[in-house]
């Protein structure tokens, strides 16, 4: 990653394997750069990882007093410090509606060429959930007047129409006296309004901290929104009294749109790009493709500096497919096989719905059991316990990428190290080799099955058939049959 040509850095992303120290190097090479005048921006997808591996090196980073040109941030942090480079947008925004000025000092700026991106995962940053896609901030105008709006079609939230509102909320008439220039916007706005109400509980919002959030990536993440549905959410919350007053009324109000900034321009902003992978070589031609066309110049891999993988996994023999009725008590069979060789068990589910329904299955038969969930307080405790033999770890289904699952319990090592349970099909080849990454690390043994439920791939899977999967299991070809349909959707 040092190597230079005709004396200068180039872009490049490297594959280091799961475990081998991936963190280790982009803290060292952030040491490197910035002592060679770059400022260094790390960025992540994940809040948790960033935040682990930043406060692991702050420490270091002090010492080589390069503390002030190191950022760590997750990619939306990174998008929030490019747009707000000039002045703060939702303040600009909110200046524009009052019809004040809203001109600010140009912020002064490093060259870019002495600017330097390290992506973390950078199949990630490359991946459908962030290439083409936009990064949308938004004010929110939130006064008395915006609040009795929300409330008012919260209260009539079963038949509620843009008539009523107009009719009926003396608020609403009252913002579109004070705003007159603005009132095709707020019309639409209460429109958008109207239609959310009735699905304030998609995407699944939480209670964090006395705000709403929605699980993301290892946390919750209480920043992000969608539209009024987050602001219902929270009226939602407030009426079962797990959300206080002060924060409903903090947290809502009407939204007005800064704007759209693209993710790909993120690596406009850097004269240099350089990324780390432990996926990189089961990426798709198309996401090969993508990553070059970023004037990304070497595409490169490292061998295992620990030999041959101890890993223990044969598709055809452990990756098992049963019926709803049958899916979870199998796994509870195998787990408990596990722990009683002496072996520490983690396994993945897909939603913290599943993992609530296989605590409850397992509540009485199975009594060292910990959760890591985006809502999980000290997950650093509860990874650090997971490997110890006879654990069993249910976690969700972020978790299987990144995270330091290391084996210090010699017991566990010599029972076979940790075995890793799937109870759902990677969406990816890149998620099944992270997901088997989570045991046999650092030249350790580990084990590795799938537990998948027929009716869950049926409703997932294009092309996946109870019958088809009984002709394609007598003929042994069943795990190649279903992997090919899915990396054809992906």
């Amino acid at each position: 990653l040092l190597q230079k040509k005709e004396s200068t850095h180039f872009n490049q992303v490297f594959q280091l394997l799961t475990g081998e120290g991936k963190s280790v190097v982009l803290g060292i090479l952030s040491i490197v750069l910035a002592m060679q005048g770059y400022t260094v921006n790390c960025i992540c997808y994940s809040e948790y990882l960033s935040k682990r591996d930043y406060e692991s090196f702050l420490p270091i980073f002090h010492v080589f007093s390069v503390e002030d040109k190191i950022t760590y941030s997750t990619v939306n942090e990174m998008c929030e410090m490019i747009i707000n480079r000039n002045g703060n947008i939702r303040q600009c925004t909110n200046n524009f509606l009052d019809g004040k000025n809203s001109i600010n000092e140009k912020a002064r700026k490093v060259p870019k060429s002495k600017c330097a991106l390290l992506i973390d995962e950078v199949d990630v940053f490359f991946s459908s959930i962030f290439y083409g896609e936009t990064y949308n901030p938004t004010s929110t105008l939130n006064n008395d007047l915006t609040r009795a709006v929300l409330k008012f079609i919260w209260h009539y939230k079963d038949a509620v129409n843009i008539d009523k509102v107009s009719k009926g909320c003396p608020e609403y008439t009252k913002l579109l006296e004070i705003y007159p220039e603005w009132k095709d916007l707020i019309k639409s706005e209460v429109m958008l309004m109207i239609n959310d109400v009735k699905n304030h509980q998609e995407n699944n919002p939480t209670v964090y901290n006395d705000k709403v959030g929605y699980r993301r990536n290892g946390t919750v993440d209480c920043k992000l929104s969608f539209g009024y549905k987050t602001a219902f959410a929270y009226f939602s919350f407030h009426e079962r009294k797990k959300i206080s007053e002060k924060s409903l009324n903090e947290n809502i109000g009407l939204l007005v749109r800064c704007g759209k900034y693209s993710y790909a321009k993120i690596i406009d902003e850097f004269g240099l790009i350089m990324g780390l992978s432990g996926t990189l070589q089961s990426l798709t031609p198309t996401e090969k493709k993508i990553i070059c066309g970023f004037n990304i110049q070497r595409v490169a891999a490292a061998p295992s500096i620990y030999g041959t993988s101890q890993l223990k996994y044969i598709p055809s023999q452990d990756t098992i497919i049963l019926l709803e009725k049958e899916w979870l008590t199998r796994v509870i069979q195998i787990t408990q096989q596990n722990i009683n060789g002496g072996k520490a068990v983690i396994i993945f589910f897909e939603n913290t719905d599943i993992i609530k329904q296989f605590q409850n299955m397992i509540k009485d038969s199975i009594s060292s059991v910990q959760v890591l969930t985006e809502e999980t307080v000290h997950k650093d405790n509860v990874i650090r316990k997971s490997t110890i033999s006879g654990t069993v770890t249910l976690c969700s289904r972020v978790f299987n990428r990144g995270t330091d699952f290391i084996c210090l319990d010699p017991k566990t090592e010599c029972a076979g190290g940790v075995h890793v349970i799937s109870t759902f099909l990677p969406e990816s080849q890149a998620e099944s080799v992270q997901m088997q990454g989570r045991t046999a690390r650092q030249g350790n043994p580990g084990t590795y099955a799938q537990l998948l439920c027929k009716e869950r791939l049926v409703e997932t899977i294009d092309g996946f058939t109870i019958d088809e999967f009984e002709k394609q299991l007598e003929k042994g070809e069943h795990v190649k049959w279903i992997v090919q349909l899915r990396d054809k959707m992906y």
